[in-house]
């Protein structure tokens, strides 16, 4: 928290500096850069120089104005050497403030990183990710499938599939096809070998039900989906919280371009499963680690 905060500052610090910068700068051009701009500091120059060139009676004499236009370009030149510094030392100290806020921005992503990798040793690339039940029934001549979906977490603590939650989805068809999602991280971030997909449940389609207009099975429960879903008692290294955080970012992250290589996801693709289904027959879909997702 502290690490942010101190980022958040940096932050606020380089914005007010480069916003101080900008309106100078913008000052600067309107001044000397147009017609305008040259009238005003004419303008402003003459108006100074009368002003100093008036003796006490006020006269004007030829010593009056070789001292005043002496003693008004001196001024002149005086304060533009101070605006000049000043904009100078804004300058540097705007580098310096852009320097640091990406170093500490580098340092927050590396902090991302560890984090999501001891998110990711959490958890287990080739486990069940889902149990699935389907009862075929006709409705006025219509099928349709009464689907039954059980939720399953790899708890690295037990070393084992727990089931998470269940699910009761009706779709019309004779045909099911269960999409997944499929996040492929670069293998040194979650263990050693091959194995480096994560997968996860994402809709469900059928022969008459269109993939665009498929049924959302991405279901969560405490905040989190669910085949993610652990309690305190079975996460290594995070807090629940901070598990949840990283789990919700990374399914975030899976779907930009941007954010997935600095997080160590080279790619993203979805995968879809159809069968027949059988009354009375489970399916049970595996996540294989380095390839996709398998029904046994």
């Amino acid at each position: 928290m502290e690490v942010n905060s101190f980022i958040s500052a940096i932050g606020v610090i380089d914005g007010l500096l480069n916003g101080f910068l900008n309106v100078i700068i913008w000052i600067a051009k309107i001044l000397f850069l147009t017609p305008w701009g040259w009238i005003i500091v004419a303008v402003a120059f003459v108006a100074m120089l009368v002003a100093k060139i008036r003796t006490s009676k006020d006269e004007i004499t030829f010593y009056s104005v070789v001292g005043g236009v002496s003693e008004t370009l001196f001024w002149f030149y005086t304060n533009i050497s101070t605006i000049i510094i000043g904009v100078f030392v804004v300058f540097v100290l705007s580098i310096i403030f852009t320097g640091l806020k990406d170093v500490t921005g580098s340092f927050k992503l590396f902090n991302e990183v560890k984090t999501l990798e001891a998110t990711l040793k959490n958890l287990k690339t080739e486990r069940k990710v889902l149990e699935v039940t389907a009862l075929p029934v006709s409705v006025n001549g219509t099928n349709r499938m009464n689907v039954t979906v059980k939720y399953f977490a790899y708890s690295p603590v037990k070393e084992q599939d727990i089931q998470t939650g269940e699910r009761v989805y009706i779709i019309d068809g004779k045909k099911l096809y269960v999409d997944f999602g499929v996040i492929n991280f670069k293998y040194s971030l979650i263990e050693k070998g091959d194995a480096y997909n994560i997968a996860f449940p994402s809709h469900m389609f059928s022969e008459v039900l269109p993939p665009d207009n498929g049924m959302n099975i991405f279901a969560a429960g405490d905040g989190v989906p669910l085949t993610f879903k652990l309690d305190t008692q079975d996460i290594y290294i995070l807090s629940k919280d901070s598990y949840i955080a990283q789990i919700n970012k990374m399914i975030a992250y899976s779907t930009n371009t941007n954010l997935c290589r600095e997080m160590g996801v080279k790619t993203t693709y979805g995968e879809a499963l159809g069968f027949e289904p059988q009354e009375g027959k489970v399916y049970q879909f595996y996540s294989t680690g380095a390839g996709g997702v398998i029904i046994k």
